[in-house]
């Protein structure tokens, strides 16, 4: 029994130590690779290159950083109360454990979608259209009412003699696919492209660049989701904030006690 507890212990580490605080990350990283990957690696025509451009290495990575954050900030708010006072401590090293979660959610929902109305906005103001030829396709994931589909296309820009390839992602959910059906069937790919940057598309396809580049439309999600994230922060950063008034109380009627 005792060998086992020490071997255990010489892979994870102590029970507290930096080697355990990183063990977390570590394995849901893992585990969210292989839900990305696995999707890409089971489709018929997949490079190497496409788990390192698409989102198969990117969202493990955002995900194995939000958990560090966790897991590292419960280990230094547990080796600050230590020597401060505890209740305390874990209060406020809750609060600003909290505080990381929302900003670094937020940010990872809400810059792609102010990048991608930019981008709209560009190419509704200076795009040309051009029909691409359907290089490849894979599947990247799949949820329960839609899968994403990765669009390899080349097409020769306006005034150069040599083509050029790039990437976009359609979403294909099982009564929509529309958009899908006919880049299958036809091996055109209709693009909007930046002439000044001609690796800079989007899929053009009806109003639905017209739709993406709307500044209503991307501040109304911008504020859902900050509604979202103030909806399941506070009542968390009520009961730390009344415990926290609660310690303050104790302390002050221990020192408003003779002595």
């Amino acid at each position: 029994m005792g060998g086992d507890s020490g071997v255990a212990e010489g892979i994870v580490g102590k029970k507290g130590s930096a080697r355990q605080a990183l063990l977390l990350p570590l394995v849901g990283g893992v585990i969210a690779f292989g839900q990305g990957a696995l999707p890409i690696m089971l489709s018929k025509d997949w490079h190497w290159s496409d788990l390192v451009r698409g989102t198969a290495l990117l969202v493990p990575a955002a995900i194995m950083l939000l958990l560090l954050v966790i897991t590292m900030g419960l280990r230094l708010t547990a080796i600050r109360a230590r020597t401060h006072d505890p209740a305390r401590t874990v209060d406020h090293g809750c609060l600003a454990i909290i505080g990381a979660i929302i900003v670094m959610t937020e940010a990872w929902l809400i810059v792609p979608v102010m990048l991608d109305q930019r981008l709209a906005a560009d190419l509704m103001a200076h795009g040309v259209a051009a029909d691409a030829q359907l290089v490849r396709r894979f599947t990247a994931g799949c949820g329960k009412a839609a899968c994403t589909d990765k669009i390899i296309y080349r097409f020769t820009p306006r005034g150069q003699s040599k083509p050029i390839e790039g990437r976009l992602s359609l979403s294909t959910s099982r009564h929509d696919h529309e958009e899908y059906d006919y880049v299958t069937a036809t091996n055109n790919v209709p693009i909007l492209y930046d002439p000044r940057d001609p690796h800079r598309a989007m899929f053009f396809w009806r109003n639905q660049i017209a739709n993406r580049a709307s500044q209503r439309k991307m501040w109304d999600f911008i504020l859902i989701v900050n509604l979202i994230a103030a909806v399941a922060a506070t009542p968390i950063i009520l009961m730390i904030a009344l415990s926290i008034r609660r310690q303050r109380a104790r302390a002050g009627a221990a020192k408003a006690e003779p002595t």
